[in-house]
């Protein structure tokens, strides 16, 4: 079982940030799937874009996501991540800066039933975006 939540997480990650197949947030994600992030509580697909998917491809339409290492034990995920981007687009109350960016993060996963079911998240974000601002 362990490999199958791997594959769900690896596919989320790729399909949803570098394919930008949105309708995979749909399959992956449901109502009760929660993310507590460092930018707060993600509830559901409509949580997860509202907060953070439309928020971040705006600022960084660029982006691209790297796996940079996985983990897993029974029904949890543990990734490592990293994301090359520009901050070419005006979002999160900030202006384009043309500047490159490498954001880095951690999530860890419990997956039930092939969808992502609760998770949490770390990441510099927040330190990125607050570079940008000056």
């Amino acid at each position: 079982m362990s490999a199958e939540n791997v594959a769900v997480v690896r596919r989320f990650f790729h399909e949803v940030w570098n394919d930008r197949r949105q309708e995979t947030i749909d399959e992956l994600l449901d109502d009760e799937s929660t993310c507590q992030s460092d930018i707060g509580e993600l509830l559901g697909p409509a949580g997860f874009r509202a907060l953070q998917y439309e928020p971040m491809l705006a600022a960084f339409p660029d982006a691209r996501v790297t796996i940079e290492g996985i983990m897993d034990a029974g029904d949890e995920v543990a990734v490592r991540w990293s994301a090359e981007a520009t901050h070419a687009g005006e979002a999160m109350g900030m202006a384009p800066t043309g500047r490159p960016v490498r954001l880095e993060g951690m999530s860890w996963i419990r997956v039930r039933g092939g969808k992502l079911g609760l998770g949490w998240q770390w990441s510099n974000i927040p330190t990125v975006l607050a570079s940008l601002r000056g």
